[in-house]
């Protein structure tokens, strides 16, 4: 029964490593991602899809800092963030 025991402790530790290694090599490949304006999920809003590229477009673009403006006056305001 012990060897049972050390076994699965053994088997959660090594899954438990490859879990860490797995969320580390894509958080750097995300971010590789987002240092090159490289898609990958959904188009955001704003943006446009030329290849691999984010391409911005202005009218999405301003529509967004207008947004931003809003709801900064509002949470000033309110005082609410």
């Amino acid at each position: 029964m012990r060897c049972v025991r050390a076994r699965v402790r053994a088997a959660r530790v090594v899954a438990q490593c490859e879990r860490e290694a797995i969320a580390e090599r894509r958080a750097t490949a995300l971010g590789q991602k987002r240092a090159t304006a490289r898609v990958y999920g959904p188009t955001p809003f704003g943006y446009r899809r030329d290849g691999v590229a984010l391409v911005l477009i202005p009218d999405e673009q301003a529509a967004l800092d207008g947004a931003i403006r809003l709801d900064r006056a509002r949470s000033l305001e309110t005082g609410v963030a």
